[in-house]
């Protein structure tokens, strides 16, 4: 499994490109995985993470001060949760979404 991962702050895409399993983090700090230098995100907001079998989505709020939603839903900081629901962003800040789309590998 492949997810495709967009950023967006308001209508501007900051970043559009496939992820595979692995750690991912976004923040505010130079060395984030993905650099999102916008009001409201903090130094290491969020991590994301692709299981080793890469069949399974998890996020963690880093602790960050505004904390981290999906649709009405703040996440619990530092819990390690996985994500379901592909069908709602993951919002950071008010301007700040992330959206994943899951890219299954058929070959």
């Amino acid at each position: 499994m492949k997810v495709k991962m967009t950023i967006r702050s308001g209508e501007k895409v900051l970043f559009d490109q496939l992820i595979e399993k692995g750690v991912y983090v976004i923040g505010r700090a130079k060395d984030s995985d993905f650099m999102v230098d916008e009001d409201g995100i903090s130094r290491k907001h969020l991590q994301i993470e692709i299981d080793d079998l890469g069949c399974k989505v998890f996020l963690t709020d880093l602790g960050s001060s505004n904390g981290t939603r999906t649709g009405s839903q703040k996440l619990a900081a530092n819990v390690r949760e996985e994500f379901k629901a592909f069908y709602q962003s993951i919002d950071l800040s008010y301007n700040v979404r992330i959206f994943l789309e899951v890219e299954m590998d058929l070959s």
